[in-house]
């Protein structure tokens, strides 16, 4: 049995974009795994355990209760075993401060939650060529 090629983990409190993320994923990018969460907390406490394959892509929505996006994302880039790893944060809205802000701690994406399917799919696939191109 093959491996999965692309190991993709999501965290995002809201059942129905968990759903439509993971069909849009399954239509990107086929052999694609996504490992879903609906809490930072969880999300991270995953990632800190050694004996993990760990995803080529991390997929945070910024608006979470607990444990937001922004906190996940200064949990990862302080982790030596995981900062390598491209995080796309999205959210409902985009605001150019918070952008710049989460730009300069480190990630490498930050997209607003399109209005479409369609174009849900084409985020997601530009998100995860950016992540094969910078860790092949």
């Amino acid at each position: 049995m093959q491996a999965t090629k692309y190991n993709i983990h999501l965290a995002d409190d809201d059942e129905d974009d968990l759903e439509l993320f993971e069909d849009a994923i399954s239509e990107v990018q086929k052999d694609a795994q996504v490992i879903k969460f609906k809490k930072g907390q969880e999300m991270i406490s995953h990632l800190e355990d050694k004996g993990l394959n760990l995803p080529r892509i991390i997929f945070l929505d910024l608006n979470m209760p607990g444990m937001n996006g922004e906190e996940c994302l200064i949990k990862i880039r302080d982790n030596k075993r995981l900062d390598l790893i491209p995080v796309v944060i999205y959210s409902t809205t985009f605001v150019t401060k918070v952008a710049k802000r989460l730009a300069s701690q480190g990630a490498n994406i930050y997209v607003q939650k399109p209005s479409s399917f369609a174009l849900l799919k084409s985020i997601l696939e530009r998100s995860i060529q950016a992540a094969i191109t910078d860790n092949p």
